[in-house]
């Protein structure tokens, strides 16, 4: 049986068009959005409809993390679309509805989230920027945002990511992967950081160009 709030709904084009409505029905489409990644997650016959109008739902959201991100697949911008899309299913596919409360906006962050994290590891490995040398310090202060090298995957390459950055410029690493890598606005990293929005604005802006001092050099 369908969940309550998906039976008054006709067909899937009505159910789409209020999807697209206006924004003072947010929480009513929110709890639509949940039911129909509910239906989704299962292996019910209609499972696979479900999910396929969840992507047309967030398709603006997707849309957004195209661009943004485009700038890093000048060469393969149709690796981008399949990217975002694989994450953003998987997302719907394995959220848990009874921790999260904005449904659209979880998935979408999470999806462009692991991008830029995998971007960082890519990155990384490849000495892009510039080849940061094996021997500089390790870093002296944990990471706020609870960036570890013992984290697995995308985690760690962010967190060795970090201990390069660091000496370089110092706890501000944290400022440069919150809004790079988290793709936090630097005021919700400054906030995160516990910094005033001016003066991690200010800091962010410091730290970049210390790094492109570095890398200019």
């Amino acid at each position: 049986m369908r969940h309550e709030s998906l039976r008054r709904f006709a067909d899937p084009a009505e159910l789409l068009a209020f999807q697209s409505g206006a924004s003072e029905e947010f929480l009513a489409r929110n709890e639509v959005l949940r039911a129909l990644c509910h239906e989704a997650k299962s292996e019910a016959s209609n499972g696979d409809t479900s999910l396929l109008i969840v992507l047309l739902a967030l398709w603006p959201g997707m849309d957004a993390i195209y661009g943004r991100l485009l700038r890093h697949f000048k060469s393969d911008p149709d690796e981008l679309a399949s990217e975002i899309t694989a994450r953003v299913v998987d997302g719907i596919r394995t959220i848990d509805l009874d921790k999260v409360t904005k449904i659209a906006a979880t998935i979408l962050m999470n999806a462009e989230r692991d991008i830029r994290r995998r971007l960082a590891g890519e990155w990384l490995a490849a000495g892009s920027r510039r080849d940061l040398t094996d021997d500089m310090p390790a870093p002296t202060h944990s990471s706020v945002f609870g960036f570890a090298p013992e984290m697995g995957d995308a985690d760690a390459d962010t967190a060795r990511l970090r201990q390069r950055l660091e000496p370089l410029v110092g706890q501000d690493a944290d400022l440069l992967l919150g809004v790079t890598v988290l793709g936090y606005t630097q005021q919700a990293a400054a906030i995160s950081l516990g910094l005033a929005p001016d003066a991690g604005r200010k800091r962010h802006q410091r730290a970049v160009q210390k790094l492109r001092k570095y890398l200019d050099a």
